[in-house]
């Protein structure tokens, strides 16, 4: 073999896509990636934040990073950073020196401490267990080169029952890191890689299918094949099968809201949350899961049975046909402008695997990303890049008739639903006016729909809420578990009446909170927010995409039962503004083209409201100001750095968001009242 493969670009061929893989194979492909993105031959859809698991596996090949940090301006020429990564990544590890340090870096450093810790009990159980005196063996610090070789003096002693780290490589062009080797002796182990994430999935198959093939070329047999994961029914300090429990018990009553005079009134000043200044331990046992099987599946397959599915008997002759065939597509430097790749797939039921070929939505030819496209459309890339390959230029917006013509059917199937459909018919008329608003911008077959929305905004007081929040993998605080979103900052922009105006406050009262502790910030968050929530009355609960600030109230609710009641009530009455745009049915009641197709209110906001930006503030992202104040209550940064440099900052970007969203609500409001007559709560349209 004359390039090297590791073992992420292994499984990002396999499991995710070929030609993100093809880019990142080598320092000449990423160099020609650039070069292409530069001649205009190709379009890069990077992943978008939004679309990002909530559960996110830390050792995940995070193209997204490296997209931002190398790929998004045209320029062949990178920031010094990237060139000395770049330098790197002809090095040890690869493709991982080209991830830049973010949280999801730290949750897995984190996770693999932890599962040292873990298996550092273990071997203690064991030794008083087997009246042994078995030792492990910590190899994370030691170079690449200078690993390989002492992982084979250790693996000669049968002695280190656990391996941290051991390195292996075959040739000069396969290596590989594993985690945890478990020496059963006789040159037997078994492989644990442990992942910061809830439940196993494919490309965590191929990343130890990668580590048992390189063991067994250098001589080893491996019996078992495993992944460590983290227990989401883990809550630090209770018990397993309490969050199971209390999520029943929610579910049960979900629908049913406090009375707000009768339940919450009399008590409005005694809810309350008291610190509880103890923490407790981590329990290893139960915050690890460790399985050899595949959970993405109903089926649950083995690991095992997966490999003789997609390899058959003469496993490692297969693997070496794959590795070739990886080579040749390495090595071809117009992989890139294929329209076509070819990935395996499984059908976990009847444990059987065919390579099946797709039309790749990842890396496309170009296209003019600044034009209104079919691109745009909402979680809809995979679906265009089938269109276009099928039909060329006759899926550009302005050359499609009837989207819901047959002539637009994939194996008999409607590739454009209504909602794309209507899209498609905005744009076009947008364009056709020279860019000017258009009362097809309004959904005019959907008024009642718009009306019943418009209607839920006319009892006042409207509470205009807004949370921030961090996440860690492994629970850091009690009461909490992975990924829990923990809130620690919030805004409250409160309408007093119907006759309101964000740029004069006309009628607007503004609350805000961040937590300044370097403690669990739930509990002075929720003391604050109820408080606020109820300043002016109780009135009608506004936040945008609510199922992120209703999941977090849920949570609340569950684990700090003395302040349910005033949660509860504001948990039931919390309406959804993103509706105007998303609902389960009926999207994009309004639509304007330059959303772009997305709901998100930095892009709603700034188009109908186009004075209002967020372009001076220093944090004007909710990734940013979550990554920071999670930097703070980590104490990588100091508290005197958090009260003079970043606290400021957060407050400006949290009570941004806020009034963005009453900007919205009042542009809404004004643009159905061009083109509609809006009174005694019905919705008519203008003749």
């Amino acid at each position: 073999m004359s390039i090297k493969i590791d073992k992420e670009s292994f499984k990002t061929y396999l499991s995710v896509c070929p030609k993100i893989a093809w880019i990142f194979s080598s320092k000449e492909n990423l160099w020609k990636t650039k070069e292409f993105i530069k001649n205009e031959n190709i379009v890069i859809h990077y992943v978008s934040y939004e679309e990002l698991d909530e559960d996110v596996d830390t050792t995940k090949f995070s193209f997204l990073d490296v997209y931002n940090k190398f790929f998004k301006d045209k320029e062949l020429t990178p920031n010094n950073e990237i060139l000395s990564l770049i330098e790197e990544y002809d090095k040890e590890i690869g493709i991982e020196s080209l991830v830049p340090s973010n949280e999801t870096v730290e949750d897995g450093q984190q996770v693999l401490i932890a599962a040292f810790e873990y298996y550092k009990a273990l071997l203690v159980e064991y030794n008083q267990k087997n009246n042994s005196n078995k030792s492990f063996f910590d190899l994370s610090d030691f170079s690449f080169e200078n690993n390989v070789e002492k992982t084979k003096e250790l693996l000669t002693n049968d002695n280190f029952l656990y391996i941290f780290k051991p390195a292996f490589k075959f040739g000069e062009k396969l290596y590989t890191k594993c985690d945890v080797l478990i020496n059963k002796g006789k040159n037997r182990f078994d492989i644990v890689e442990f992942k910061a994430s809830t439940n196993s999935k494919l490309e965590h198959f191929y990343d130890v299918l990668y580590q048992k093939y390189l063991l067994e070329k250098n001589g080893y047999f491996v019996d078992d094949i495993f992944i460590g994961l983290i227990n989401p029914e883990y809550i630090k300090g209770l018990s397993t099968d309490y969050k199971q429990v209390v999520t029943d018990i929610f579910e049960q009553y979900k629908d049913n809201c406090p009375n707000y005079e009768k339940d919450i009134k009399p008590n409005l000043n005694n809810y309350f949350i008291k610190h509880n200044k103890y923490e407790s331990d981590i329990e290893y046992n139960e915050l690890f899961k460790i399985v050899n099987y595949l959970e993405q599946s109903k089926s649950c397959p083995l690991f095992s049975d997966l490999i003789k599915a997609f390899l058959g008997v003469d496993y490692l002759l297969e693997m070496d046909k794959i590795f070739e065939g990886m080579e040749r597509d390495f090595k071809n430097e117009t992989f890139l402008l294929n329209d076509i790749h070819y990935k395996p797939k499984f059908n976990y039921k009847k444990l059987t695997c065919r390579t099946s070929s797709e039309v790749c939505h990842h890396v496309v030819n170009y296209y003019d990303v600044n034009q209104y496209t079919i691109y745009d459309f909402s979680r809809f890339k995979k679906n265009a890049a089938i269109l276009y390959n099928e039909f060329y230029e006759e899926v550009d917006i302005n050359r499609i008739d009837n989207p819901l013509d047959e002539y637009y059917y994939i194996n008999e199937k409607p590739v454009f639903k209504e909602d794309q459909a209507r899209l498609i018919t905005v744009i076009k008329d947008y364009v056709k006016n020279d860019k000017k608003f258009s009362n097809y911008i309004v959904n005019r077959n959907k008024l009642k729909d718009i009306e019943k929305l418009l209607n839920e905004y006319t009892k006042t007081p409207v509470y205009m809420y807004d949370f921030e929040t961090s996440k860690w993998a492994i629970p850091k605080y009690d009461r909490s578990w992975s990924y829990q979103q923990i809130p620690f900052q919030y805004s409250i922009h409160t309408i007093l009446s119907e006759d309101f105006d964000f740029k004069t406050m006309k009628n607007i009262k503004h609350k805000n909170f961040i937590a300044d502790k370097q403690e669990d910030p739930r509990i002075e968050f929720l003391n604050n927010f109820i408080k606020d929530c109820f300043e002016y009355g109780p009135g009608v609960y506004v936040a945008y995409n609510k199922s992120f600030e209703k999941t977090v109230l849920k949570n609340a609710i569950m684990m700090f039962p003395e302040v349910a009641y005033p949660l509860k009530y504001i948990y039931c009455n919390t309406i959804d503004l993103m509706e105007f745009f998303k609902m389960k049915e009926n999207n994009w009641l309004i639509y304007h083209p330059d959303f772009k197709g997305s709901y998100s209110i930095k892009k709603t906001q700034p188009v109908l409201v186009p004075d209002l930006s967020y372009k001076d503030l220093i944090i004007n992202k909710g990734d940013r100001a979550s990554k920071i104040f999670r930097q703070y209550l980590d104490n990588i940064i100091s508290q005197d750095e958090y009260e003079k440099i970043i606290r400021p900052d957060m407050l400006k970007y949290c009570d941004r968001d806020t009034l963005a969203m009453v900007a919205l609500l009042q542009a809404i409001k004004e643009l159905v009242k061009t083109y509609c007559i809006y009174e005694n709560g019905v919705l008519t349209w203008k003749k």
